[in-house]
């Protein structure tokens, strides 16, 4: 590993690559939670989300179902059960069930989305890509206000990152990551709609390998 500096190259060690990345992360974590309490962050909350999260987590360990969590009929009728029943058990066991437990959790799931693509621009490109990647998606206008407001339309990142992850590790360990690249964009698919392409993005990574590396691979 090594960057250029003033045309010489010097090597980062892991555990400044570690270090640098947990700063970055930590101060976005910062950002996002400082003033939750604040009253302009809640009028744009929509009551009928947060009511469902509630009865989401009322409902954790003794009413849930295999056949409840693969209902697509859930916010709005439109996001799928097992989204809100995941954000539930992350409130219940995590955080708390408050409107503020709620923000938390929110953010972070995004920041354990940000730290996954990191690894996987890592593996990709190298360290400085890596930390680039972390740095840019941690200050993202967007990711921090859906955050800050409290919204889950952050949620198709997981399981998206987690499925260009298992795809990468795929490609050194051969076939059972590429099983659990199918499976976290599946799951993708029972989270915030547009988590769907994780799929398609699986399959492009895939036609884009050296047909010989598909072929070990498959």
């Amino acid at each position: 590993y090594s960057v250029a500096v003033m045309g010489k190259e010097r090597s980062i060690s892991p555990l400044t690559q570690g270090l640098a990345a947990a700063l970055i992360l930590l101060v976005s974590w910062l950002v996002r939670t400082c003033d939750l309490a604040s009253w302009r962050w809640f009028y744009i909350r929509e009551d009928d989300d947060w009511e469902t999260y509630v009865r989401a987590t009322a409902a954790l360990g003794d009413t849930v179902t295999w056949r409840s969590l693969a209902a697509v009929h859930g916010v709005h009728d439109l996001i799928p059960c097992a989204d809100s029943f995941w954000h539930a058990f992350l409130m219940r066991y995590l955080f708390g069930t408050d409107a503020l437990a709620w923000k938390q959790m929110v953010a972070a799931q995004t920041l354990l989305s940000i730290l996954v693509f990191a690894f996987v621009a890592h593996a990709w490109w190298g360290p400085r890509a890596g930390l680039v990647v972390c740095a840019l998606l941690a200050c993202s206008w967007y990711l921090v206000a859906w955050d800050h407001a409290g919204y889950g339309s952050t949620g198709a990142l997981l399981p998206t990152a987690l499925a260009l992850w298992c795809v990468t590790l795929a490609q050194r360990w051969h076939r059972p990551f590429l099983v659990l690249a199918g499976i976290a964009a599946g799951l993708g698919c029972y989270t915030y709609y547009s988590a769907r392409l994780a799929i398609g993005l699986v399959f492009l990574v895939l036609w884009l390998q050296p047909r010989r590396e598909l072929r070990r691979l498959t």
